[in-house]
């Protein structure tokens, strides 16, 4: 009588499915719109329920019938992987990671000015694991922080145009941002954390507590009919954050904090073009990189045990250098150290914006 075993509930934007990656994709059928996944074998499961021919279903669900269950429909609110990507993909073309790595690399490098070039190396390995971060148990946060005039905005719209599912935090209304957040499966971009009025910033606040985990849920009322009820949203997905001032110390705990310095070349006068296809081919490339090769960066993720690491630190970076492992041993050896000494700076008391530290330092020089 109580042997009824729930079916597991799926996220359709990315995710594996029985020894598969996938991903989702709107497809339109007799001028209509559907939901389908795109898996690693290159098979293409449709709804095809959701398509009406003299208001009946033009088929069955080809998802349903292999066991893929869905809350949430597809939103059509981000650049996705184009048609021409997934052809590519289907008839057989494999993006190696140099290649790809390489590509978002001398994109990166040409618009941002940097003294060390492990920087952009890591944010172009926290691009390409946005893309496949439902395969870790946890991610941290990009937090850029940095005096005015470094680049920092510039650098997070690049990231806009490179990573999964790109949403601005700061644009949806307070309800929206956890919805979007719970079916989009988005990398959220919040720009100038400092600005935002307070009652957004409590909002983010909530999220970015417990949405560096899978596991990271959050429980908010929502309205059914006349009344409110508790519902769970998935707040778990990659956050990209820009602040000239620090943040508290629980987020800066689940953040990997990347310092900029303000620009000193002609690098800072150019701006990237939006409309540049390029764009187009490097998202593209990460779908095509990740279903060719999401086993080896499971493989390498599992493998991942660093000494050099704390474990909270372990779980931020664990992902990225899985990523980094599959696309080359030279990049992942140098980011260990990279990602040490950012660790260790993040670490470090922040006590320029400390009251007493302010009062003194200012008696010391009027004594001067």
């Amino acid at each position: 009588l109580f042997q009824v075993v729930e079916q597991s509930k799926y996220k359709i934007n990315q995710g594996a499915f029985k020894n598969n990656f996938y991903f989702g994709k709107t497809v339109i059928i007799d001028n209509q719109k559907t939901d389908a996944i795109i898996l690693s074998n290159k098979d293409v499961l449709v709804d095809l329920s959701q398509i009406k021919i003299d208001s009946k279903p033009k088929g069955s669900s080809e998802l349903k019938e292999k066991g893929f269950t869905y809350v949430d429909s597809l939103l059509e609110i981000c650049p996705t992987w184009s048609n021409s990507g997934i052809t590519e993909f289907l008839e057989g073309k494999k993006v190696e990671g140099e290649e790809l790595f390489n590509l978002i690399r001398e994109k990166l490098d040409y618009y941002i000015d940097v003294q060390d070039k492990r920087f952009l190396d890591f944010v172009t390995v926290y691009d390409i694991s946005t893309y496949c971060y439902s395969l870790f148990n946890s991610i941290g946060y990009l937090f850029l922080y940095s005096e005015k005039e470094s680049g920092k905005t510039k650098l997070m719209n690049l990231i806009e145009l490179i990573c999964f599912n790109p949403i601005n935090a700061t644009n949806p209304s307070e309800s929206s941002l956890f919805r979007i957040t719970n079916s989009l499966q988005p990398t959220l971009l919040i720009d100038d954390f400092e600005n935002l009025e307070k009652e957004k910033q409590a909002v983010l606040n909530q999220l970015l507590k417990v949405g560096y985990k899978r596991s990271g849920q959050t429980i908010r009322n929502e309205k059914v009919g006349q009344s409110f009820v508790p519902k769970k949203f998935d707040v778990y997905c990659p956050k990209v954050i820009t602040n000239t001032t620090g943040l508290d110390s629980i987020t800066v705990s689940r953040c990997i904090v990347l310092r900029m310095l303000r620009t000193k070349t002609t690098k800072g006068s150019r701006e990237p073009n939006e409309n540049d296809q390029t764009w187009q081919e490097i998202r593209d490339s990460c779908y095509n990189f990740v279903l060719n090769n999401w086993k080896k960066i499971s493989e390498s993720y599992l493998d991942c045990e660093i000494k050099d690491f704390k474990n909270r630190q372990l779980e931020l970076v664990r992902g990225p250098l899985a990523v980094a492992k599959t696309i080359n041993e030279k990049l992942y050896a140098d980011l260990v150290p990279f990602l040490k000494e950012c660790f260790e700076d993040r670490d470090l008391e922040d006590i320029s914006t400390n009251w007493e530290y302010i009062l003194f330092s200012s008696l010391f020089e009027n004594i001067s």
